[in-house]
């Protein structure tokens, strides 16, 4: 899962929201003094990268990639779930999130002017990620490959074979959505039960 699908799966609520990217930087323990909601959305997202990271179905796909790209089969993943969920996202939004784009759009007013301290390290990828439209970009499966080739490229420091997979990402589309609609459900009800009980 990558971040259309977290924010998604944070209904939109702003400290969620906020930690469904803020995730990503806070290491080892949740700060006790962050903000409850802002506690439960970094709490969140770890639970959302456990489940997918575990779930047997997005395990067996690791399969179709060849060995030596299989470690990279993580971030394949994240960008390919972040499509199937932008392409279908009438089938699992809610009436209340909206529209995709109406959802994307809100998302960037959200990031952008939170007041919540605990956010301005995420600053920096909140503007990139509205110049760039990084959200919307999911709607192509061409940008998905494009991204991907760039962090092979650029974002990764030393020589890897990452790019070599991208050719199987595409040829395995179909496999992909296919399990990602069997998976992605069991993992809206996973979600849904934490957000009872956690």
């Amino acid at each position: 899962m990558n971040y259309l699908a977290h924010l998604f799966l944070a209904e939109g609520r702003e400290g969620w929201s906020v930690g469904a990217v803020l995730g990503d930087y806070v290491k080892g323990a949740v700060p006790e003094d962050m903000p409850d909601e802002l506690q439960f959305g970094v709490r969140l997202h770890r639970r959302i990268d456990s489940l997918a990271d575990l779930n047997p179905a997005f395990l067996n796909d690791r399969e179709l990639f060849s060995p030596p790209v299989r470690r990279f089969v993580g971030l394949y993943l994240d960008m390919a779930h972040d499509h199937f969920l932008f392409t279908n996202w009438d089938r699992y939004a809610p009436p209340h999130l909206g529209s995709v784009d109406d959802f994307i759009a809100s998302q960037y007013r959200l990031l952008k002017t939170t007041a919540f301290e605990e956010a301005k390290p995420i600053q920096p990828l909140v503007r990139r990620m509205t110049r760039l439209d990084m959200l919307g970009g999911y709607r192509k499966w061409t940008a998905i490959t494009r991204a991907l080739n760039g962090i092979a490229s650029h974002r990764l420091r030393q020589p890897n074979r990452m790019a070599e997979g991208i050719p199987e990402l595409t040829a395995q589309r179909d496999a992909l959505e296919a399990t990602f609609h069997d998976a992605f459900p069991e993992i809206i009800a996973a979600v849904a039960a934490f957000k009872e009980t956690g």
